[in-house]
């Protein structure tokens, strides 16, 4: 008998471990969030459309007008927006939301502003306490801006209660909050500015699957940013698996050890793959060329000895003569091996390259010739 009452415990309490989600919290669930919300708060109202979303739940506290709130929304990005959460755009918003308040006669005070990261997505966090003074009260606001690939998300979270901002339920319900168009998920690639239908997808596809170049944050690629010779180097660095050289950099302007690039020059430099100015200096901020990365990339695959010996027709490119006679052989090797195919019938061989041209370069390269 005493076996019995023990198991029907034991099985009591297991039961009421599996469902103790379904007995503090509610589920709400549509085509583009999930969020788990206190029973004690209920839900007002919602809308769910095409191309947005928004819910709003409250519950009342002691007092008429003392109250906690969870709204968020979800709205549909114009295609492909440039918008970015960078910590000049936080400090902006920071910054109007302050003036709105105190233009009109309340106060704030921050508590949280910071970039963040929320289920694959980057974004934004503002916490504050706002003063109102027509109604001699306080509000504690926690909001949450987030970009995923083809929407906006906004979660707020506010209260009368001083102590709610980063209280355990609030932690809860932010921790709930499950966005289910993350970039990843919609398109296997973590940037939120390479189209799919730009020509370089594929190639940013690669060379951030294959960790060879990564994006100026954690979502973001900047195709249209300028390439670095420090930036390339870099870039061959990784491809050779980041290997370790000791000794001190040559090059009076790389001595920082600190700087991202600073290993990968001294390994490049040692292989013969790059060489510094007649100066003495490597410049490692100075834009690279498009022959110029050829050039590079040329001596790259002389020191994997992966050479191969294939004319291209320089002839069929209307600015073929803009060629610097040093980068001719690179440049008709890269042609012949289809690592550069011109734009428009062009080359652009001084044309400064781009992190997408570079993205696309190698990954021709590794394509047609191998890593």
């Amino acid at each position: 008998m005493k076996k019995k009452i023990c198991l029907t415990v034991v099985l009591f309490i297991i039961c009421v471990m599996f469902n103790i989600k379904g007995v503090f919290a509610t589920n709400y669930s549509n085509k583009y969030v999930s969020i788990d919300i206190p029973k004690s708060i209920e839900k007002s109202y919602s809308n769910v459309d095409d191309d947005s979303a928004w819910e709003s739940f409250y519950r009342y506290e002691k007092g008429a007008i003392a109250y906690t709130m969870v709204h968020y929304d979800v709205y549909k990005r114009s295609q492909y927006a440039s918008k970015e959460y960078t910590k000049s755009y936080l400090d902006q918003m920071v910054e109007i939301l302050k003036n709105t308040i105190e233009k009109n006669g309340d106060s704030c005070i921050f508590y949280h502003k910071d970039l963040i990261e929320l289920n694959g997505c980057k974004g934004m966090r503002i916490a504050y306490k706002q003063y109102d003074k027509s109604l001699n009260q306080s509000s504690y606001i926690d909001e949450y801006f987030l970009l995923s690939d083809n929407r906006e998300y906004y979660l707020n979270i506010e209260s009368t209660l001083s102590t709610y901002i980063d209280s355990k339920e609030e932690k809860e319900i932010v921790n709930s909050f499950k966005i289910k168009d993350t970039v990843k998920l919609s398109r296997g690639i973590s940037f939120v500015d390479v189209p799919s239908n730009a020509w370089y997808n594929s190639a940013v596809k690669y060379v951030e699957d294959k960790k060879i170049i990564t994006g100026i944050n954690a979502y973001t690629f900047a195709p249209g940013q300028k390439l670095t010779r420090g930036m390339l180097v870099t870039i061959l660095h990784r491809m050779e698996g980041m290997p370790n050289v000791s000794g001190k950099s040559k090059f009076p302007d790389v001595q920082d050890s600190k700087q991202f690039y600073y290993t990968a020059v001294k390994w490049a430099t040692s292989k013969k793959i790059v060489s510094g100015y007649n100066n003495g200096k490597f410049g490692p901020d100075d834009p690279i060329t498009r022959e110029q990365l050829a050039v590079m990339l040329n001596n790259y695959c002389n020191y994997k000895g992966k050479y191969k010996s294939v004319s291209g027709n320089l002839s069929a490119f209307k600015d073929s003569s803009k060629i610097n006679s040093y980068a001719k052989y690179a440049v008709n090797w890269a042609v012949g091996n289809k690592i550069i195919t011109g734009d428009q019938g062009k080359i652009n061989p001084q044309g400064n390259a781009t992190r997408a041209e570079a993205a696309s370069m190698i990954y021709k390269y590794c394509l047609n010739i191998g890593r």
